[in-house]
Formats: structure tokens, C-alpha cells, sequence
């Protein structure tokens, strides 16, 4: 068994902590969010992300593969309940990616709207969807300037 620690630096190293952006025709926007958590490797080190498969769900695909390159393998979290325990077991414990566990952590702690009608909730659903692309935005900003950038 692997520890948080170990996990943690692995996310930090090679992981991936953010929301994907899917268009959608039944939401207001036209678009939503989903939060998750990627870590890819080399197929010589898949045992890994089989462990974190086992503990936490989840799928494990082959990436894209280029020439002169070895084959590799994603492991891939996207459902709220199971993104917000992965993180929560890393609070406190990650350097280059904390800022991005905060920010969708404070993601999935957003009220769930759906698209009733009258003018009331409508203010409250704009409101929450600012806020979310606020979050979205952020991280896609974080993600930007790559790890060299550091605080």
C-alpha cells in the first residue's frame, strides 16, 4: 500500500488537479464544468495507478501514443464524491499543485443549480455559474504558466 505522502508527490510530480469544460445543450450556459484528477505514467509503471484505482476508483486508458515513444496510461477521476475524498486525503500535503486542490475543493462546495425558470433563482443561478467560471478561469491561469513559475 502506498501512503498519502507518497501519493501526494506523485499528484505534484505528475498529476493533473482541474475541471474539464463540457458543452452541453440542456444547461443555460450552454457548457459545464466537471472536476478531476489525472495522473499519467508509463506502462511500466501502471501498478501504481492500478493501486490508486483500487483505492479510489476511477479508470486507467492508454494515452495518445507518438512515434519514438513509449506506450502510457492515464488514471482518470471525474466523479464529485470520489475527486472530493482524493483530495481531502491530500489537504496540507501538496507544494505545486495546493492552490488548485483549494480552488476545486471550493468548486465542488458550490450549490448544484438546475434551470428552473422564475427570476429569483435565476440570479442565484448566475451568481454560482460566475463563480465557477471565476474558479475555471483560474486554474486554466495556474495551468498556464507551467511549473517553472512557482510562487
Amino acid at each position: 500500500m502506498i501512503t498519502k505522502d507518497y501519493i501526494a508527490g506523485f499528484v505534484d510530480g505528475e498529476g493533473y488537479i482541474g475541471l474539464i469544460k463540457k458543452t452541453s445543450s440542456k444547461v443555460t450556459l450552454g457548457h459545464y464544468y466537471k472536476p478531476c484528477v489525472k495522473i499519467a505514467q508509463k506502462e511500466s509503471n501502471r501498478h501504481i495507478l492500478d493501486l490508486l484505482k483500487a483505492m479510489y476508483g476511477g479508470h486507467i486508458s492508454k494515452s495518445r501514443q507518438h512515434a519514438n515513444t513509449n506506450t502510457s496510461v492515464m488514471w482518470e477521476i471525474s466523479n464529485r464524491p470520489i475527486v472530493k475524498k482524493f483530495l481531502e486525503d491530500l489537504k496540507g500535503k501538496l507544494i505545486l499543485k495546493d492552490e488548485n486542490l483549494r480552488l476545486i475543493l471550493k468548486y465542488i462546495e458550490l450549490p448544484q443549480v438546475c434551470n428552473r425558470k422564475d427570476d429569483e433563482y435565476q440570479k442565484f443561478r448566475l451568481e454560482i455559474d460566475s463563480k465557477k467560471q471565476l474558479i475555471y478561469e483560474r486554474i486554466r491561469l495556474i495551468n498556464k504558466r507551467g511549473l517553472a513559475e512557482t510562487k
